[in-house]
């Protein structure tokens, strides 16, 4: 695809569509290449009528500036997340409502609820979201499931299936399938347990009008003709004149290439030569 551009971005959401344009507005040629036929990553908003659905991340709340600004400066307005009425919980095979933070259980089990909570609360502000690694005892919490290593300090099954129910509503996983690490550094970045539940003062208040794609499909008009979509990437060359980056349908050539994936995703990509050892190891 014609001469050697600065950088190939590969992969159309969020993170890969704000890194060209932040490239592009430092006056460097950038491509981005995507497999799926739509921009958006992770965020998807289909139209049903005259309303938007969001299938996929939709929600922003306080404390994300950046995402704020993008908005703003798009012209993308947000709504308050409806919240009115009780909120439902099943646990155990038992069905509560309940208004506050936290659904109604006995007092000893509001008691030990609230230590496990505090607990948390310590042990996040030592996992810095920037730099989770840096941590003192960083290796062992990435080794272990969130799920063995919370087993030391909540012993209630109540409690362990009320957090399964908030984990499984903020990650999209199980508790076994969460590294501690990530879990305490994911926490730390939203502000806790809570605020990444809550809606009002949380991180689910507010929603885009237009849904939550229309800043991923913004930024992509900007691109125009230098974003090509449905272009799966198999392979990344990089040798002493930059990188190729190549796919079933074609080869674009770049000085640098940007892999703005998720990890598993990325970790199908073939790179000649090999990644290291330890950024292998994270995909």
């Amino acid at each position: 695809m014609g001469d050697r551009v600065d950088v190939v971005v590969v992969g159309a959401g969020l993170s890969g569509l704000c890194a060209a344009r932040k490239l592009r507005a430092q006056g460097k040629s950038v491509v981005v290449v995507e497999a799926r036929d739509r921009v958006g990553g992770r965020t998807r908003t289909e139209q049903i009528g005259q309303a938007s659905f969001d299938l996929g991340g939709q929600w922003i709340g306080p404390g994300q500036e950046r995402v704020h600004a993008l908005a703003n400066e798009l012209g993308i307005q947000t709504f308050p997340t409806y919240s009115e009425g009780k909120k439902v919980l099943e646990v155990e095979g038992k069905v509560s409502t309940y208004k506050r933070s936290v659904a109604s259980m006995s007092l000893p089990s509001l008691i030990q609820m609230q230590g496990a909570l505090s607990y948390l609360h310590r042990v996040q502000k030592r996992i810095s979201p920037s730099a989770p690694m840096s941590a003192e005892g960083a290796d062992e919490l990435d080794g272990e499931t969130l799920e063995t290593w919370r087993a030391r300090f909540v012993k209630s099954g109540k409690i362990l299936a009320v957090m399964d129910a908030a984990i499984r509503s903020i990650f999209g996983a199980e508790a076994r399938e969460l590294s501690a690490l990530y879990f305490l550094m994911y926490l730390n970045a939203g502000g806790g347990l809570l605020s990444h539940s809550e809606t009002r003062g949380g991180a689910q208040q507010d929603r885009f009008i237009p849904g939550a794609q229309s800043i991923a499909n913004a930024l992509a008009k900007e691109l125009g003709d230098s974003l090509v979509l449905g272009m799966p990437v198999r392979t990344i060359v990089q040798s002493q004149d930059g990188v190729d980056v190549l796919s079933d349908s074609g080869s674009i050539a770049a000085r640098f290439a940007v892999v703005a994936v998720p990890p598993p995703l990325a970790g199908r990509i073939e790179y000649q030569p090999p990644v290291s050892v330890g950024r292998d190891q994270v995909t």
